[in-house]
């Protein structure tokens, strides 16, 4: 069977009282358009929390898949134990790959140098 290059499932947070504490208890970076939370962790996690303000489900999921393909490819920059949590805003629906991934490069690299 051919492994697939993308985040297990078993990374995502989904728990309601674990995302709860990361927000209420993480470090907050705010990019161009989301904020991030995060915190030490034992394991890597992350969670994509979109509103739904945001626009239609598509918009929603386009964001999340969009922050889900960033933090992929940028995993490498971040301590190995830490929790992550994305809450795009309003401007998020207009931006582009390219813009989004560097912005959460640039976020990353931060959040290793405060490690």
């Amino acid at each position: 069977m051919v492994e697939k290059n993308k985040l297990p499932r078993r990374v995502s947070l989904k728990k309601k009282s674990d995302i709860d504490a990361l927000l209420k208890e993480g470090y907050k970076i705010s990019g161009d358009c989301f904020l991030l939370f995060w915190q030490k962790s034992e394991e890597f996690q992350y969670a994509t929390l979109v509103s739904g303000k945001l626009g239609t489900a598509p918009q929603r999921n386009r964001i999340k898949r969009l922050a889900r393909e960033a933090i992929r490819l940028n995993k490498m920059k971040l301590p190995k134990y830490v929790k992550i949590a994305i809450l795009p805003d309003k401007r998020s629906n207009l931006v582009n790959f390219e813009s989004l991934n560097a912005e959460i490069s640039r976020i990353f690299e931060l959040i290793k140098s405060r490690f």
